[in-house]
């Protein structure tokens, strides 16, 4: 039997056999390879593999063939020459809505397997199973499967190795093909009753809070006495009308941060915790309407506000969700 022998040529300054030599061998080691381990992975035996490596034996092409398949490479890469090429990848963004992606590895990448960066919007997506992946902890999965990769709370970065269907799932665009400008799309998902929820409450602080300016001795009931200069109180440190003003302000506050996925849960915490303070206020104006010098009108009034602070409690914290 003729057995071809890879020719005489150059690589990068270096003979094709010499870099085949030190590629195969930084190859198994970087597995952690024994030449034990990789023999039967090529069908050569463990003494031809190591005359092969230390250069006592020239290789021949139908020995190449294996070699490459048990390594998961293929001949171009076995021998591609390292040159002068520049080997810094300067990654360009690729947007797509809700996702920004930075391919970190040049062509196909290692052994077909694409490296990039996403940085992920907020959670817009649907319903189905969900399943967690913290800081520091890495999920894998096979693409095939029906999935989403989304951000809970705020954005979020991640680092994904894929392979081909990986990439063409999720690195569509990202090379320059049917790249757009990010344009926020709001689909399905933007009507989640978690997102619902919270905007409604944002629009009720936001007409709570221009009331509070507009008709401020509405309020005037609900501050206790105690807290107030014009009434003598104890603790007195601006009038009725000062607190009722001042109080407008952390409304429309809470109301801003609950539109903002990043900021949600704080706001959210903070205005289950400001109406569970409005409680004691309105605890103090239902004792006044049915004192002595209460109306009618501001017991029936403050009959049915001091019960609504349940149900907005609960709102506000089912909100940080």
């Amino acid at each position: 039997m003729v057995v071809a022998a890879v020719p005489v040529v150059t690589v990068g300054g270096m003979f094709v056999d010499a870099v085949i030599r030190v590629r195969m061998r930084g190859l198994r080691v970087a597995r952690g390879w024994s030449l034990d381990n990789l023999a039967p992975r090529c069908g050569l035996s463990p003494s031809t593999l190591s005359r092969i490596e230390t250069g006592q034996r020239r290789i021949a092409l139908d020995q190449l063939v294996p070699i490459c398949r048990a390594f998961g490479t293929t001949l171009d890469e076995l021998v591609e020459a390292d040159g002068d090429a520049d080997v810094v990848i300067r990654p360009q963004p690729g947007y797509s809505p809700g996702q920004t992606t930075w391919v970190l590895s040049d062509g196909d990448g290692i052994h077909g397997k694409t490296v990039a960066k996403m940085r992920k919007a907020p959670d817009l997506s649907g319903g189905g199973r969900r399943l967690g992946v913290h800081p520091g902890e890495v999920a894998e999965f096979s693409t095939m499967v029906p999935h989403a990769i989304c951000a809970h709370d705020g954005p979020v970065e991640i680092l994904t190795i894929l392979n081909h269907e990986g990439g063409r799932a999720h690195l569509h665009g990202t090379h320059g093909i049917d790249q757009v400008p990010y344009q926020p799309v709001c689909k399905d998902g933007c009507m989640k009753p978690n997102n619902v929820r919270a905007w409604s409450l944002a629009a009720l602080l936001a007409a709570s809070a221009v009331n509070h300016l507009a008709n401020p001795k509405f309020y005037y009931p609900v501050v206790p006495a105690v807290l107030c200069t014009d009434k003598e109180g104890a603790l007195g440190v601006m009038t009725r009308r000062q607190w009722v003003l001042a109080s407008a302000a952390p409304e429309a506050l809470a109301a801003a941060g609950l539109l903002i996925p990043g900021t949600r849960k704080l706001a959210a915490t903070a205005t289950t915790v400001m109406f569970i303070g409005f409680t004691f206020g309105h605890l103090t104006a239902l004792r006044h309407a049915f004192g002595p010098n209460g109306s009618t009108e501001q017991r029936r009034i403050h009959a049915v506000r001091l019960p609504l602070q349940i149900p907005l409690v609960a709102w506000a914290w089912k909100s940080r969700a």
